[in-house]
């Protein structure tokens, strides 16, 4: 029995791949009438669904290895192939929130944080891994854990990276005003010259 693809690799979770099996005699040609039996190891890191006569779809669970195994039976003969399955989680992109943020004074602070995400949009472990960036540290400054402090006026992208893919988030700082100052200063008294 042979078996396509010899291994199978899946990049997210609920991410699918397709096997197929077929038997052949001894000089090649395919067999007869045949019996397929599949079956997946350990079923918590895939899931096994037969799509039809030689063949299964086998969906990504969770991180690890799996063995996906076929059994053919063509009229007493029996034949078993097997085929190893990684399951690999791989950053496709990174969400920061909050997406936008506006500082209304200097030495304000905000805590981002960054997700990073498979191509199933599934949250991939960050492991410490995130490196955060400041696309304009005289309006934001941002320290290795995401903290953010407004600087000065402006706006800026707070960015965090994982393994070479960036996300980012919006930081505009606008400056209230504290307090209203007339100028000059208002008059104090007024004089009335009367007629002459």
């Amino acid at each position: 029995a042979a078996g396509t693809p010899a291994s199978l690799e899946l990049r997210s979770l609920g991410a699918s791949g397709v096997f197929e099996a077929k038997i052949r005699d001894a000089s090649g040609a395919p067999a007869g009438e045949t019996t397929y039996t599949w079956a997946v190891a350990p079923g918590g890191v895939a899931s096994l669904r037969v799509t039809g006569p030689g063949a299964a779809e086998v969906t990504a669970l969770a991180a690890g290895e799996a063995q996906v195994t076929v059994t053919a039976d063509s009229r007493g003969y029996v034949l078993t192939a097997s085929a190893p399955v990684l399951v690999r989680q791989v950053v496709d992109s990174v969400a920061v929130t909050p997406a936008t943020r506006t500082f209304t004074a200097r030495g304000e602070t905000q805590q981002y944080t960054a997700v990073a995400l498979d191509g199933s949009r599934t949250p991939v472990a960050l492991e410490g891994r995130v490196t955060w960036a400041s696309s304009d540290a005289l309006v934001v400054r941002v320290d290795s854990l995401g903290l953010a402090t407004a600087v000065g006026d402006g706006r800026a992208s707070v960015r965090a990276s994982v393994g070479g893919v960036t996300g980012e988030a919006t930081g505009v700082v606008a400056r209230e005003p504290a307090s209203v100052i007339i100028s000059p200063d208002p008059v104090r008294a007024l004089t009335f010259v009367g007629d002459a």
